[in-house]
C-alpha cells in the first residue's frame, strides 16, 4: 500500500533475483634483510559477482484519495515496468587487480611506498515488456478490464481488439558495457618527533591515482553509440600529526583530499526502477568526480584495554559534490537522476564511546556498550539550470543534521553466545533535491531497533539469527507541507549457518 499526493495506489511486485559472487586472492610478505630489513607484501586478486532477474512483473492499482470507489488498474498505451511491465535483466561485473607495498625503517621513522592497480568490467543487459491497452486505431477499450483482479486482468481471453496486448519498451540504452581501471602509487613517512617532554608522530604522505571510467550504450532509438569516458589524474595528499598527550590520551590533527568517483550505472544512460521511490533513476552521462578536502581534529582516550572515549572536530569541503535530484517525468514516469553540485561543506562533532561494563558488578562481565552521535551542518551551492533552482547555503543530499547508534552487547566466550541489541536514528534529510517544478522531498527520521544473535556450535560451527527494524516505523516523505509518500516497512527476519575448515 503507498500514499501519493491526491491519490491511494496498490502496488504489487512479483520478483526473483539471483546473485553469485566469487572473490579469490594470493597474498605475500617478504623479509629483506639486504635492504635494512625492509619488509615487501603484495596481493593479487579477481573477482566475479553476477546478478540475473528473470522475470520482474509490477502492477499498480489506484483510486482517489479518500474514496471508497473500487481500485483500478493504471494501464497506458506504451510498455512501463510500474503498470503492468515485465522487466528481464543480466549483469556481469568483473574485478580484478594488484597491490605492492614496501616498509624500510629509516633509524627510527618508517619510509612506506606502493603501487595499485584495478580494474573493473560490466556487462549489462535487460528487456522491458509490457501490457498494454489495445484501443488506438484497433476499436474502443472494454474499460471494465480495468476493475479485475490481479489474478483475471491478463487472462489470455482479455488479449483482444478492444482489450490488451503486448508491446515492448524499445530503448538503445537498456543494454551497456562499462569498466573502470585505477592506477595508483603512493609514498609515506611515519616519523616520530620529540619536543621537549612532549613526544609526537608525523604521518605524512601522498597519493598519485589514474582513473578512467567509461560507458558504452546506444541511444534511444538503437541506432546510434553514445560513449561515456571520465578521464583524471588526481594528487591525493594526506597530513596526519599525532600527540601523545599521557599514555591514555592521544590528540590528532589530520588534512587529506580524497575523491568520490560516479558509480557506472550513475554514468549509465539507463534508468531503471527504484521501488523504495516507485520511480525511475537514470544516469548522468555528464557526471563528474568530486574531490573532498578533510581537515579533523581527534582527542581520544582509552580507559581500560578494548575501550575508546573520543570526540572529533570536522570540516569537509566538496568540489562537484555528486547528488541524487528530481527531473521531469518521461515514458517510464518521473524520473531521478545524479547531478553535481558547484560546491558542498561540511562540518561538525562526533562523539565516540566503548565501555565494559565489568566494572558495575560480576553480573555484567560480558556486556558492553557502544555508541557514537554526530551533529552535522552541510551547506551546498547549486548553479541554476533549466531544471534546477538556483539555491545557497541548503542541506547537501542524503545529509542528515545528526546521527545517533547505540548498541548493547552481550559476548559470553565460555558459552559461545553473542547477543547484539542496536539502535539508530537520524535527523530529517533531503533525499532528492528539488527542480524548477518542485520542492525537495525530505524524508522524516524514524528510530530503527536491530537485534542479533550469534551462537558457536563445537568450535567450527555458528548459528546466526537476526531481526532488523523490529519497530517498523512509516517510512515518511514530505514535499513542502504535503506528505509525498509513505512506505511501511516490515521487520525481517533472517537465520543463517556458518562453519571454518
Amino acid at each position: 500500500q503507498y500514499t501519493d499526493i491526491g491519490a491511494e495506489q496498490q502496488h504489487t511486485a512479483l520478483r526473483y533475483v539471483s546473485r553469485s559472487i566469487y572473490s579469490g586472492q594470493i597474498t605475500g610478505e617478504h623479509f629483506l634483510p639486504f635492504l635494512n630489513g625492509s619488509q615487501a607484501e603484495w596481493k593479487a586478486f579477481y573477482s566475479n559477482s553476477e546478478r540475473h532477474e528473470p522475470d520482474y512483473r509490477r502492477i499498480v492499482y489506484f483510486r482517489e484519495a479518500g474514496s471508497s470507489d473500487p481500485f483500478t488498474a493504471s494501464l497506458g498505451f506504451q510498455a512501463n515496468l510500474k503498470n503492468g511491465g515485465r522487466f528481464y535483466s543480466d549483469l556481469n561485473d568483473d574485478a580484478r587487480g594488484f597491490t605492492f607495498d614496501v616498509t624500510t625503517p629509516v633509524t627510527a621513522a618508517k619510509i612506506k611506498f606502493g603501487t595499485l592497480f584495478d580494474k573493473k568490467e560490466r556487462d549489462f543487459s535487460s528487456r522491458l515488456i509490457g501490457m498494454v491497452v489495445n484501443g488506438r486505431g484497433n476499436g474502443f477499450t472494454d474499460f471494465n478490464l480495468y476493475s479485475l483482479p490481479i489474478d483475471q486482468i491478463f487472462a489470455p481471453e482479455n488479449f483482444r481488439r478492444n482489450g490488451l496486448s503486448i508491446d515492448e519498451y524499445q530503448n538503445g540504452t537498456n543494454n551497456y558495457t562499462a569498466g573502470q581501471t585505477v592506477t595508483g602509487t603512493y609514498g609515506m613517512a611515519d616519523v616520530p618527533l620529540s619536543l621537549g617532554s612532549n613526544e609526537f608522530r608525523l604521518i605524512v604522505g601522498a597519493r598519485v591515482e589514474y582513473s578512467k571510467q567509461h560507458v558504452l550504450s546506444k541511444d534511444v532509438s538503437g541506432n546510434k553509440d553514445i560513449t561515456v569516458e571520465l578521464k583524471n589524474t588526481d594528487i591525493l595528499p594526506s597530513v596526519n600529526l599525532v600527540y601523545v598527550l599521557n599514555q591514555n590520551v592521544n590528540v590528532r590533527v589530520a588534512y587529506s583530499q580524497t575523491v568520490n568517483r560516479p558509480e557506472l550505472r550513475e554514468l549509465a544512460p539507463f534508468a531503471y526502477f527504484d521501488f523504495n521511490t516507485q520511480t525511475s533513476v537514470r544516469g548522468n552521462e555528464h557526471l563528474q568526480r568530486s574531490l573532498i578536502r578533510n581537515y579533523d581534529v581527534r582527542i581520544e582516550a582509552f580507559p581500560r584495554a578494548g575501550e575508546l572515549l573520543s570526540a572529533s572536530f570536522f570540516y569537509k569541503s566538496f568540489t562537484n559534490a555528486i547528488e541524487q535530484v528530481v527531473v521531469t517525468g518521461s515514458a517510464l514516469g518521473s524520473e531521478r537522476t545524479f547531478m553535481n553540485a558547484d560546491a558542498a561543506r561540511n562540518y561538525g562533532i562526533e562523539l565516540e564511546g566503548r565501555l565494559a561494563l565489568g566494572v558495575l558488578g560480576n553480573a555484567m562481565e560480558y556486556f558492553s556498550v557502544r555508541g557514537n552521535y554526530s551533529r552535522i551542518h552541510s551547506e551546498v551551492d547549486v548553479i541554476g539550470t533549466e531544471t534546477t533552482i538556483e539555491k545557497r547555503n541548503r542541506p547537501l543530499q542524503g545529509q542528515s543534521p545528526f546521527m545517533l547508534n547505540l548498541g548493547l552487547m552481550y559476548e559470553n566466550p565460555e558459552w559461545g553466545t553473542g547477543v547484539n541489541l542496536l539502535f539508530n536514528k537520524f535527523g530529517e534529510r533531503i533525499m532528492e533535491v528539488a527542480t524548477a517544478y518542485e520542492e525537495d522531498v525530505i524524508e522524516q527520521p524514524r528510530s530503527v531497533i536491530d537485534v542479533v544473535l550469534t551462537q558457536s556450535v563445537a568450535e567450527r560451527y555458528e548459528v546466526k539469527l537476526s531481526a532488523r527494524d523490529i519497530l517498523a516505523q512509516e517510512q515518511i516523505f514530505l514535499q513542502g507541507d504535503k506528505r509525498a509518500r509513505a512506505n511501511q516497512k516490515g521487520t525481517s527476519y533472517s537465520l543463517g549457518f556458518s562453519f571454518r575448515l
